[in-house]
């Protein structure tokens, strides 16, 4: 959801841009559990998760949330 979120909030077209780059985040992240957890998005390596997604500003935004956030 935080990928799907940043990614929506550079205004790209969200069917035809953010859709498939998150499909693609959730196989070469999530699906092997390199990432499955917040703690885990924020301490990835922003060169290598801008593989899937080159706008660097996202990656920084979705990193910063607080992986320890509670409701």
């Amino acid at each position: 959801m935080v990928v799907n979120a940043v990614f929506t909030s550079i205004g790209l077209n969200y069917f035809t841009a953010v859709v498939p780059k998150v499909e693609e985040f959730n196989k070469k992240f999530v699906e092997n559990g390199r990432i499955r957890s917040l703690k885990d998005l924020a301490n990835a390596d922003v060169n290598e998760l801008r593989t899937v997604w080159k706008n660097k500003r996202s990656w920084i935004i979705a990193k910063e949330i607080h992986p320890t956030f509670q409701h």
